[in-house]
C-alpha cells in the first residue's frame, strides 16, 4: 500500500510505503515523542455535518491539559503535521474514509498511532478520526469514546446530524 498527500501552496508531498516508512519531499518523517498535553499542539477539525458538542470534550481536555490548539479547515493538513510531528494530535467527530486513508498510512508509517478506519461502517459512512503522537494516543481516545465509537461502528442516533449541503 501507498500514501500520497501533495500540498501545492507549500511545495510538500507527503508519501508513505507499507512497511516502509514515510517522508515528506523525500526526507524521512517520524511523530513526535511528546506524552505530556503542556507540551503539545492538538489539532481539531469542526464540521456542519456533526454536533460541535461532539468536539467538546477534546477541546476542554486539550485546553485544560495547556495544549496549544489549533482549528484546521482540511483533515489532509492535519494528518500530514502529525506525520511529521509539527503537530502532536489530530481529532475530528466525521470525516470520509476518502479524505484520510492516505494520511492515515502516512501517520502510522512515521510512527503515529490512529484508530481503526477500515471498519465496513467507516468506509461507508465515515466517522471519528483521531491520530496522536503514541504517548497521547490513548488518553485522547479515552476522550473521543466518551461521545463516538472509534472502532469504526455506527454512531448513536443522537451523536449525528443531518447534512446541511
Amino acid at each position: 500500500m501507498i500514501g500520497l498527500i501533495y500540498l501545492p501552496c507549500v511545495g510538500r508531498l507527503y508519501s508513505a510505503v507499507s512497511g516502509q516508512g514515510a517522508w515528506c519531499n523525500g526526507v524521512p518523517i517520524r511523530a513526535s515523542g511528546i506524552g505530556d498535553l503542556a507540551e503539545a499542539t492538538v489539532l481539531v477539525g469542526l464540521s456542519r455535518r456533526t454536533s460541535p458538542d461532539l468536539s467538546v470534550g477534546m477541546i476542554e481536555t486539550a485546553l485544560g491539559g495547556g495544549s496549544a490548539l489549533r482549528c484546521l479547515g482540511t483533515c489532509v493538513v492535519g494528518l500530514a503535521m502529525v506525520a511529521e510531528g509539527t503537530a502532536d494530535a489530530y481529532y475530528e467527530a466525521h470525516v470520509q474514509a476518502w479524505d484520510c486513508l492516505a494520511g492515515l498510512l502516512i501517520v502510522r508509517e512515521a510512527g503515529g498511532r490512529t484508530n481503526d478506519v477500515l471498519a465496513p461502517v467507516m468506509l461507508v459512512q465515515g466517522g471519528p478520526l483521531l491520530a496522536a503522537a503514541p504517548g497521547l494516543f490513548d488518553r485522547l481516545a479515552a476522550v473521543a469514546a466518551r461521545r463516538l465509537d472509534l472502532g469504526g461502528r455506527a454512531p448513536p442516533q443522537d451523536a449525528r446530524r443531518p447534512s446541511i449541503v
